[in-house]
């Protein structure tokens, strides 16, 4: 299976959204179109992931507000590193029905499908979270408005706090990994600047 082409950054940010593991050893694509890596093995003193059910349903409700919107009025994804810089935008142009993945630091563009954009990407994780059942990870409640996904992926525990806006979509997330910060990322339900700048590149 093929590995997101992407700087290392990119790589750490990506990981933990993918809905299996991302292995440290994973091969340069063999085409442009960025793809999750293979899932990995369970230990055998796993223990049940916690998905609260009130969380897992209230979060999966927010993705598919996420996805209608997305879908209608388009979405941008702005993701930034540690250090607040611009690595890597995501689009979703309803109009033209593209996806285009930008990569700011190496000045390179990809065709993407849905199934790379937020909504249909933390369905799919959350779906494997509940499916794995075992030592992955947990869906929780935080404060109001925010969901806590901890995903467990070649042995690192990443941790994102998701935020809802006015409408109930997903807003922001940022993302921890042994308890350091590795970037953050906002979602705009609208082709923004970057967006468009994603959109004539690709």
């Amino acid at each position: 299976m093929q590995a997101w082409p992407i700087n290392k950054v990119s790589i750490a940010l990506l990981c933990v959204l993918a809905v299996a593991g991302c292995s440290k050893t994973d091969a340069a694509p063999e085409s442009s179109a960025p793809a999750p890596a293979t899932s990995q093995s369970v230990d055998s003193g796993a223990v049940t992931n916690l998905i609260e059910a009130q969380a897992e349903s209230a979060y999966r409700t927010a993705l598919e507000a996420s996805n209608s919107a997305a879908e209608t009025l388009g979405l941008t994804e702005l993701w930034y590193d540690a250090s607040v810089e611009l690595v890597q935008v995501l689009v979703q142009d309803p109009q033209s029905k593209r996806f285009v993945f930008l990569d700011v630091l190496e000045d390179a563009n990809y065709p993407v499908d849905k199934n790379s954009m937020m909504p249909a990407r933390l369905l799919a994780e959350l779906d494997g979270l509940i499916a794995g059942g075992l030592d992955q990870g947990s869906v929780i409640t935080g404060s109001q408005g925010e969901f806590i996904i901890t995903n467990t992926i070649d042995l690192i525990k990443y941790v994102t706090t998701y935020t809802l806006d006015a409408d109930g979509r997903i807003a922001t997330a940022s993302i921890i990994a042994d308890e350091e910060l590795l970037g953050t990322i906002t979602y705009n339900f609208s082709i923004t600047p970057e967006g468009i700048q994603a959109l004539a590149a690709g």
